[in-house]
């Protein structure tokens, strides 16, 4: 968990791209600028599979025909997302749990890939 912690720490140290420009980030972390409208676009229009991770949905499981598919993964850390980032996310997302008790981020993210690594 601290290593994700510290190589998350240092990708948003990074400055921000311009809106629409791909840039890698980090090692399969990348950023194309704007916000979460732009990426939810972005995303959908690239096939991936959307995911919110909020802790009062059904638990998070990968079915074995998803192996291959690209996701996509949304997750807020210190606060809640708020109503209208909610709205949004719950239009085009599947709304995921990883258990009842509310965790950072980083260790969402550790947990995330252990079940991807399970596929």
């Amino acid at each position: 968990e601290r290593s994700i912690a510290g190589h998350i720490s240092r990708i948003l140290q990074e400055p921000v791209p311009a809106i629409g420009q791909q840039l890698e980030i980090g090692n399969g972390i990348w950023h194309s600028g704007g916000g979460l409208e732009q990426t939810i676009s972005e995303w959908v229009n690239d096939g991936v599979k959307l995911i919110c991770l909020d802790a009062d949905a059904e638990d998070l499981t990968f079915p074995k025909e998803d192996v291959l598919g690209k996701f996509g993964f949304f997750l807020s850390d210190d606060l809640p997302f708020t109503e209208n980032e909610r709205g949004q996310l719950s239009d085009v997302c599947e709304m995921k749990s990883l258990g009842n008790v509310w965790m950072q981020g980083h260790a969402c993210i550790a947990i995330v890939q252990y079940l991807i690594d399970q596929i």
